[in-house]
Formats: C-alpha cells, sequence, structure tokens
C-alpha cells in the first residue's frame, strides 16, 4: 500500500507530462522559421524549469525522498547547463537539417525536467560539456574539442566512453590537451595509488547492490551472485565496445559512419544495457544522441522508466532500494522489442553498408486511376519545387481522361492495367513508374495528394546532409477536419516517426540506384508501402519529414470510422504472415477492395468465396 501511495501519484504525473511532451512533437506547427520556432522552444522550456524550481525538493510531491536536499542555488545553476544544453541541441539539429521539433523530446521530457530541476543531479553538467566537444567537433574547433571533453569526464566518468569517436586524423595531435584536462585536478593525490584517482567509480561500480540493471540482471539469475554477475556484464561490455571500436577504425567501409554521434550513441546504449544499476536520470546521458539519431526505442524508454519510482514507495518503509522483477519487466519489456527490430536492421545495414552520394535529381511517381478530377492539381502542386525533374503518371487503365490529362500537364504517362495477379494493382503501378524514372531519388505521390513546396527540396537536402539515410516519408493532413482525422494524423506521424513503417497516403521517398539493384521495391498489389518501409531499413536509416501535404479524406468518409480498425488488421495480419512465408498479397487485395472489384468485374460468385 505505501509503493502505491507514495510513488503511484508521481508515475502516474509522469506519464502525463510524457504523453503532453509527444503531443507538442507532433503537434508543433511546422510553418514557422526555425529561428522562430526555436524562440518558442527556450522560452516554454525556460517557463517550465522555472515552475519546477520554485519548488524545493521537500515541498515536492515526494517529501521524504529528500532527506539531504539540494539547495535551490544549485538547482538553478542545473537548469542553467540544461538550458545550454537545450541551446547546442538545437543547434545541432539545425546543422544535421533536422525538423526543430525533435528539440521538443528534450526540453518537456519529464525525465530531464525531474532529473535537473527538480532533483538538481550534476549529470546535466557532463551532457553539456559532451555535447559542446560534438559542436566543436563539428566546427573543426579541436582544442576547444579537447578541452570540453576532457571536463566532462573529469565531471562523470562515463564521458570517457565518448572520447574515442571525437579522434580522428585531422585531430589526432591535439589529443594530449584532454588527458591533462583529466589528470591535472588529480595530480596532488597519486601517491594514493591509480585506481583509487581514476574511476574509481567505475571499478566499484555494481560490486555490493544493483538496481533496474537490464543485462546484469538476466545473468544474476544464472549465477545468483551481484559480483559475479557485475565481472561478466562488465567482460561482455568491454567486448562489445572494443568490438565497436573496431569497426569505427579499422573497417575499412566505415559502416559506422563518420558522425561521432552515431559511436558516442551506440557507446552509451551499450553501457546503459550491460549496467548493474540505471537510475532513471542515467538515461539523460543518451537522450541528445538518441534525438539526433531519431532512435525510437531509447526514446520510449524516457517514458516507461517512470516503472523506477516505485522503488521509491519501497524505500519509505523499508529504507531498502529494490525494485520487484514485475515493475523491472514492464519498464524493459516494450523497450526490448522495439530494440530488438532496430537491432535487426542495425545488422544488416552494417554487412550491406555503403556511401550513398548526394543525390541531384529526383523523380514523382503518381499512381491513378479515374482521377480525372484531381491529376491536374496534383501535377500542378508537384511542379512548384524547382527540386523535381520528372513526373510520371501509372495509370491502371482509367475509363475517363485521366491520362489525357497527365500528359497535357507535361507528364509522362505509362499504362499498367494488368491484374493484381499479373503485376497489377497499386504495388505493380509504382513499381513501373520506379523502373521508369531516372531520378537519383524517387518520391511517391499519390494522385489526390496536393504537395506544398518545398516538400521535394527538402528531400534532397535532407538526404544529402545524411548519406546513411535510404529514404523515408513525408507527412501532412486531410483535407477535412475533425477529431477523427486529427486522430488518424497523429497516428500516422506516429507510426513513420517511431516505427518507419508509411502508408500510401503519405508521400514514400527513396534513393533509387540502391533499391533497385538490390530489388527492394516490392512488386505486389497490397502493402507494397508497408514492406517497402520494412526493406528500407536494410541499407539505411530512415527519416520522417513534417510536410504540409494535403490528402483526400475521401476514403475515410466514404467508409466510415470502422476504415481504421480494417486497415490496422491488415497491417497486423500482413506483419504476422510475414515471419512465417510470404503473405498472398492477391487475396488480401481482392479482400481489401471487394466492392469495388465486385461493381467493375461484376464477379459476384468469384468473390464471394473470399475470405472476409
Amino acid at each position: 500500500m505505501d509503493i502505491i501511495f507514495y510513488s503511484g501519484p508521481f508515475v502516474l504525473i509522469y506519464a502525463a507530462t510524457w504523453i503532453t511532451c509527444l503531443m507538442i512533437f507532433f503537434l508543433f506547427p511546422g510553418n514557422i522559421s526555425f529561428k522562430n520556432a526555436s524562440l518558442v522552444i527556450f522560452v516554454l522550456a525556460i517557463m517550465c524549469r522555472s515552475a519546477i524550481l520554485s519548488f524545493l525538493p521537500s515541498e515536492g510531491i515526494i517529501p521524504f525522498l529528500f532527506e539531504d536536499k539540494p539547495i535551490r542555488e544549485i538547482k538553478i545553476l542545473m537548469a542553467i547547463f540544461d538550458i545550454g544544453t537545450l541551446l547546442i541541441l538545437i543547434e545541432l539539429l539545425e546543422k544535421r537539417k533536422l525538423d526543430i521539433r525533435w528539440a521538443c523530446l528534450y526540453a518537456f521530457n519529464p525525465l530531464i525536467l525531474y532529473s535537473f530541476s527538480g532533483q538538481g543531479h550534476f549529470d546535466v553538467m557532463m551532457i553539456f560539456f559532451l555535447l559542446a566537444s560534438v559542436y566543436c567537433h563539428d566546427k573543426k574547433y579541436f582544442v576547444r574539442m579537447f578541452i570540453l571533453i576532457g571536463i566532462s569526464v573529469q565531471i562523470k566518468d562515463v564521458s570517457f566512453l565518448a572520447l574515442p569517436f571525437l579522434v580522428n586524423r585531422d585531430n589526432c595531435k591535439w589529443l594530449p590537451i584532454s588527458i591533462i584536462v583529466v589528470m591535472l585536478p588529480f595530480l596532488p593525490f597519486l601517491h594514493l595509488g591509480w585506481q583509487p584517482v581514476f574511476f574509481k567509480d567505475l571499478f566499484g561500480f555494481g560490486s555490493d547492490d544493483a538496481l533496474n540493471g537490464s543485462i546484469h540482471n538476466l545473468i544474476l539469475l544464472g549465477v545468483n551472485d551481484i559480483r559475479t554477475a557485475t565481472r561478466i556484464s562488465g567482460i561482455l561490455f568491454c567486448l562489445f565496445f572494443l568490438a565497436t571500436l573496431y569497426v569505427w577504425y579499422l573497417d575499412k567501409k566505415k559502416p559506422l559512419g563518420h558522425d561521432p554521434v552515431q559511436g558516442i550513441f551506440i557507446a552509451f546504449g551499450a553501457f546503459i544495457l550491460f549496467s548493474p544499476t540505471l537510475h532513471f536520470w542515467y538515461l539523460s546521458w543518451i537522450l541528445p544522441f538518441a534525438i539526433l539519431r531519431m532512435n525510437g526505442s531509447w526514446i520510449f524508454l524516457s517514458l516507461f522508466l517512470c516503472i523506477c519510482f516505485p522503488a521509491i514507495g519501497i524505500s519509505h518503509p523499508t529504507e531498502a532500494w529494490a525494485l520487484p522483477w514485475y515493475f523491472q519487466t514492464a519498464g524493459w519489456l516494450l523497450f526490448y522489442i522495439l530494440f530488438s527490430f532496430e537491432a535487426y536492421f542495425f545488422s544488416k545495414r552494417i554487412i550491406f553498408y555503403e556511401t550513398f552520394l548526394p543525390p541531384e535529381t529526383l523523380s514523382v511517381v503518381i499512381p491513378s486511376k479515374n482521377e480525372s478530377k484531381r491529376i491536374e492539381m496534383a501535377i500542378k502542386s508537384i511542379r512548384q519545387d524547382p527540386a523535381v525533374n520528372e513526373i510520371i503518371v501509372v495509370d491502371a487503365g482509367s475509363s475517363d481522361n485521366t491520362r489525357d490529362i497527365a500528359a497535357k500537364e507535361g507528364a509522362t504517362v505509362i499504362l499498367n492495367d494488368h491484374l493484381p495477379e499479373n503485376g497489377g494493382g497499386r504495388g505493380g503501378q509504382i513499381f513501373s513508374g520506379v523502373k521508369a524514372a531516372t531520378g537519383d531519388v524517387v518520391a511517391i505521390v499519390h494522385a489526390d495528394t496536393l504537395v506544398i513546396s518545398p516538400v521535394f527540396t527538402r528531400i534532397l537536402t535532407t538526404l544529402s546532409a545524411h548519406p546513411d539515410i535510404a529514404g523515408g516519408s513525408v507527412g501532412g493532413k486531410f483535407d477535412k477536419k475533425g477529431p477523427f482525422m486529427t486522430w488518424i494524423e497523429l497516428m500516422n506521424a506516429f507510426r513513420s516517426v517511431f516505427l518507419k513503417i508509411s502508408f500510401g497516403d503519405q508521400i514514400q521517398f527513396f534513393r533509387r540506384e540502391p533499391v533497385l539493384s538490390h530489388h527492394l521495391f516490392p512488386n505486389i498489389p497490397l502493402m507494397e508501402d508497408v514492406e517497402l518501409s520494412i526493406r528500407l531499413n536494410t541499407i539505411g536509416r530512415q527519416i520522417f519529414l513534417f510536410g504540409d501535404t494535403i490528402s483526400s479524406a475521401r476514403r475515410w468518409q466514404t467508409r466510415g470510422a470502422p476504415n481504421s480498425l480494417v486497415v490496422v488488421v491488415f497491417v497486423f495480419r500482413y506483419l504476422f504472415q510475414r515471419l512465417i512465408k510470404p503473405p498472398d498479397t492477391v487475396t488480401m487485395y481482392y479482400t481489401y477492395y471487394k466492392k469495388e472489384h465486385d461493381k467493375i468485374e461484376g464477379k459476384s460468385s468469384k468473390n464471394s468465396k473470399i475470405d472476409v
């Protein structure tokens, strides 16, 4: 009962704050400049932190937690470093041509608010100097970079893991600066021996206690001894870290790229997973790098770490800092489900890896059928963007003048009226257009979608800035408003951002040459959008661009709200079947479009045999 009384309300407040953070992220306006958006986030972030700073920890939700209360001045200092970290993160987002709204996942994340402005943990100072060193790396201010990373290591030993990923052939001559910065404060104490001086915390870490460790707890189940489990976890981490350094420095293909954010992200992630203890604020080490990498599993873990707070309720009557296994399992389960998929595709990309050149040209492929009322406006909206080099309309045998209108607007028109079982259907149409396209990048736009410039320019700019991104999707809105349509828009964005699965009512784009050379585009009549999203993960990362496209809501209006459930069922059915054998997408096509097929073909007797 004490657990619920003392920690339950805070778990709910934490979760509610995180959901609010997500809503700000998805609903953040996209029609304002990066500079103005940065100012809005900055001001709101200061307001949030000021509201928390107005309470001393002893006046908070769980007053018994703070016997050694950090004074208000320390909390203010940590909040200043926190705001500084946010500003550096915004600078890094701008340099990487990423949407400013990603900063919201740091600025309003309850993990960050509670850890630094609420409790005043010193980890924020480490993160500030570490991110500042990454910024200096990007700017080639190498002397400053090594000074900053040295200070970061001074604050918290774990920052040492980031140092190897900042060193390269151009700056290695300045490496002694970091060593000097790290050693200077310890010189008067060297007579005590090297271990008590350097990294003492790491050597004793987890030798007697463990809380909410991930892999460590699994090992502990087998060996039933904390120190043995800690040694095994440490050995496994060291082996993984050395393997990462080998791939980083010695693999000629450079499958991890050259961005230190990638290496630091992997190193911190491994350290957290192998660590015997994971207090909730430890996740702040990796969160800025997870945001820069747009990684869903680690961002979501910052939500489910609220499951750590029952330890507060346990400690109140017992004075023991512990967490039952079922709380730990609940906290880690969803993370590992997402992480396992990400790790699988990451391993595929390591094997496949090749450097993508900056794209220069872009082709748009439009599948159509009986779209004479919409095709003209669709093509005109696309032509407003100068990045588009060609428009290809692939028609499925329209009975109206869709093809004539498309040709009049200057589009290349291809006819693909094959049956779904013979290279037709929506996937077959698009595949015909992809093969005919000549652009470095192909974007798929449905005929009932209006594109607001400069979406395609942004696509080329983003792919040029990120040679490891293979493709992605562009979001948008429906032409009809209402709570239900807003919900569909949010779910579309959520799925694309965190699950990396996009649908046809979003613009999908990809680098054409590697997709064709590796036979990645699915020539199937239905679910080609889902399958393409999955396959793109094997050759590179994906990105979701928060765009301003306007799509027709006619399908949702004619079929109603139950259509959303039907779509979800079809997607899960497809993904489940895919694990066992190639799904029968032809049958799925006739099932999904049963009414339209009956009307056009007049073969009700044939379709009555299809299991709906």
